[in-house]
């Protein structure tokens, strides 16, 4: 009869959960335990904060030793005639509002290297960075002092090159323990063309940095980033051209459009903020491109086998240069709807073959060779248990010495060798890259622990 008069209520039965709730949680959780929980809280909350704190701290110790190394450094050497056109262009149009492809600004640059202006067989020093992005590179003009703006800009590329690193190491699917991230940090600051950019003060290791940097935006899905990094990439056309179209050959193919639509909407920005700026630059940027290619001075694969095949040398470079494309295009292709680890190795493969393509070619430019070695040492360091490991340091020196070898001895060919290295290097690896299938002596080593199968 009782348990008949009882009705549920369904509001009633809302309104006592929380009641009921506390009630638990007071008759369960004892005064001690609260307590302790806030402690633990607070203890927690300390922790990150001084975690914070000395990371910070750590990071302005490093920024201190690095300015003061690289100021100390460069009021020793003499001036880089790589930096100087940026700085003294942006300066000029930072401070006096002056164009920086403007006879006035050359004769200044010209100047400060020569004493006077330069004369027959000597380098006309122009500015032949477009001035949408040049833009980008206007802050370093705000240092009335050469010296002090090249300490800091050297500090910006040392950091570029961390991150290239960094990006190649995430690219190639290399989960390094820390002593092999040290290792391959060494090998990427101590090769000779990252000796040589970071020296110069060449701004080609931030050329590397964005193209790379959308490969690995791309292989996240972060289309609009990567299309933004891609645009910030239209400069050097001899040095990062090919790798860039490739590229936007993959993400057309792959109908990533988005990537296009973070790329054009970066363009119209900086291309309408150039035009506010200076609406005649397009003319004065053409100018200035035409006079620094008519004086260049840089080796390239034609003028090499022009010089040892008087006869047939043209016709050597063009081959070289055609079968090069020929080869990419090829494996451009082969990469399409394969996995990722596949098409990081055809984008690898774009930047090696670069320099055989028959344009002119920096030594700091071959930094872009940096990310397939380490793609090689990822590879084998990954399928040989036993002898991967020390295969793949030995790869990263042999490429180290080599590298410092070629430049001490001042051979002008050095980067037909090492960009030839670098292609023999990557499809020596193209088996395991390319087929998910593996041999049974690799399907052994995968049973072990450590092992990342692609």
């Amino acid at each position: 009869m009782v348990k008949g008069l009882i009705k549920f209520n369904p509001q009633a039965d809302l309104v006592l959960k929380p009641e009921l709730s506390k009630m638990r949680t007071n008759t369960f959780t004892s005064p001690n335990q609260v307590k302790y929980e806030d402690m633990n809280r607070k203890t927690y909350a300390i922790r990150n904060t001084l975690t914070v704190f000395l990371f910070i701290f750590f990071v302005a110790i490093l920024a201190g030793g690095l300015f003061w190394a690289n100021l100390n450094y460069v009021q020793r050497v003499p001036i880089s005639l790589d930096f100087l056109p940026l700085w003294k262009s942006a300066n000029n149009l930072l401070m006096q509002g002056i164009t920086p492809y403007g006879e006035l600004t050359t004769y200044e640059i010209q100047k400060i290297a020569y004493g006077r202006a330069a004369g027959p067989g000597q380098a006309p020093l122009r500015i032949s960075v477009p001035l949408p992005l040049f833009i980008l590179q206007l802050p370093i003009g705000a240092f009335s002092d050469i010296q002090l703006a090249r300490a800091i800009w050297m500090i910006v590329l040392q950091i570029g090159l961390a991150a290239l690193v960094w990006f190649s190491i995430r690219i190639a699917q290399w989960p390094t323990r820390p002593f092999e991230f040290l290792f391959v940090l060494a090998f990427g600051i101590f090769t000779m063309p990252a000796w040589q950019a970071l020296l110069t003060a060449d701004g080609l290791v931030l050329l590397a940095v964005f193209l790379f940097g959308a490969v690995l935006a791309l292989k996240a899905s972060l289309d609009e980033l990567a299309g933004m990094l891609m645009a910030f990439s239209f400069f050097q056309i001899e040095t990062g051209g090919l790798f860039l179209l490739f590229l936007l050959f993959w993400v057309t193919i792959q109908s990533r459009w988005r990537v296009w639509a973070g790329l054009l909407m970066t363009l119209t920005l900086l291309f309408s903020t150039a035009f506010v700026i200076d609406p005649n630059w397009p003319f004065s940027f053409a100018r200035a491109v035409y006079i620094n290619w008519s004086a260049a001075s840089l080796p390239s694969t034609f003028s090499l086998f022009q010089a040892w095949f008087p006869g047939l040398g043209d016709r050597i470079a063009w081959g070289l240069s055609f079968a090069s494309l020929l080869l990419l295009m090829f494996e451009s292709q082969q990469a399409i709807g394969r996995n990722a680890l596949h098409w990081a190795w055809a984008a690898c493969l774009a930047a090696a073959i670069t320099p055989l393509a028959g344009l002119p070619v920096q030594p700091a430019g071959l930094v872009f060779l940096l990310p397939s070695f380490i793609l090689v040492a990822s590879v084998m360091s990954q399928r040989w248990v036993l002898i991967g490991r020390w295969v793949s340091f030995f790869i990263l020196i042999l490429f180290l010495s080599l590298s410092w070898l070629l430049f001490f001895f001042q051979i002008q060919s050095a980067f037909i060798w090492l960009s030839l290295y670098t292609v023999a290097a990557l499809y020596w690896i193209r088996w395991w890259v390319a087929r998910s299938t593996r041999l049974w002596a690799d399907q052994i080593s995968s049973e072990r622990r450590g092992i990342v199968s692609f």
